[in-house]
């Protein structure tokens, strides 16, 4: 996370903001300055004690659409990239994927959250994807849908059904499996740490998780092996993979690159 933030003039001298109490001014500017690189603050409540706001002034940025908050707790500020511009080498991609994925852009650059999609009742779906490329939060865990596309195929086939507890070409990884083998290579995950890998698993599913802590091992040299996880499950997602194989066939196109 950078050590310097902005803030646009076009935000902070509009009648908008300067309508609001010193308090609540005051609580934007701290919450702008703790934000990671994607503008979502994960602690706005420690935020607000630290600058001694109260919940109304929180209550009152979100009134007045000057952040946009989350079940998770987690906040985000709306007009984040206007205020600022990061080089995308310093850039360090957020952890609050599940809350990204739940954002759109709007026309003069602000986020904006988007509308939930609605799934009627006993029938199967393509995984929605909001423009961002992320799963929203209708989505089946990718491995599980892997597996069971795999189940169906075969059986079409006549090849018989898979039986329970047969062996299968490519194992479905638990989150705990995840965890030991970053812990494993890496460091042992702190409790942020930890959180940060459950909204990744939630994000794009297990499987997913652990080939990306696969990849950040053979890089090997890596600084930052979660912000590198971070950064390859959003690529993945970004561009609509939605199965082991397409990391794979991406894997393969690289490869013939330098054949």
């Amino acid at each position: 996370m950078a050590n310097r933030r902005m803030f646009s003039k076009d935000v902070i001298d509009s009648d908008r903001f300067l309508d609001m109490p010193p308090t609540a001014q005051n609580l934007y500017f701290h919450l702008g300055i703790q934000a990671d690189d994607d503008g979502f603050v994960a602690s706005p409540k420690k935020v607000k004690r630290t600058c001694s706001a109260t919940d109304d002034d929180l209550k009152l940025l979100e009134a007045k659409e000057f952040i946009i908050s989350f079940e998770s707790g987690v906040i985000v500020i709306t007009d984040w990239k206007l205020n600022n511009y990061i080089k995308k080498d310093r850039y360090n991609p957020t952890i609050h994927l599940k809350e990204k994925g739940n954002l759109t852009t709007t026309e003069n650059n602000s986020y904006k959250r988007m509308k939930s999609a609605i799934v009627p009742s006993g029938t199967q779906t393509e995984p929605i994807r909001n423009q961002s490329g992320y799963h929203m939060e209708t989505q089946v865990r990718l491995g599980q849908c892997s597996l069971e596309q795999d189940r169906s195929v075969k059986g079409s086939k006549g090849e018989g059904s898979i039986e329970q507890g047969q062996e299968q070409s490519r194992a479905t990884h638990s989150f705990n499996a995840c965890c030991s083998l970053y812990e494993k290579n890496f460091h042992k995950l702190t409790t942020l740490d930890k959180n940060s890998l459950s909204r990744l698993e939630e994000a794009s599913g297990s499987d997913f998780l652990y080939i990306a802590i696969e990849k950040t091992i053979y890089k090997e040299d890596v600084a930052n092996p979660l912000g590198y996880i971070t950064k390859l499950i959003q690529d993945w997602l970004s561009n609509g993979f939605t199965s082991i194989d397409d990391i794979e066939d991406e894997q393969q196109a690289f490869n013939k690159q330098y054949e």
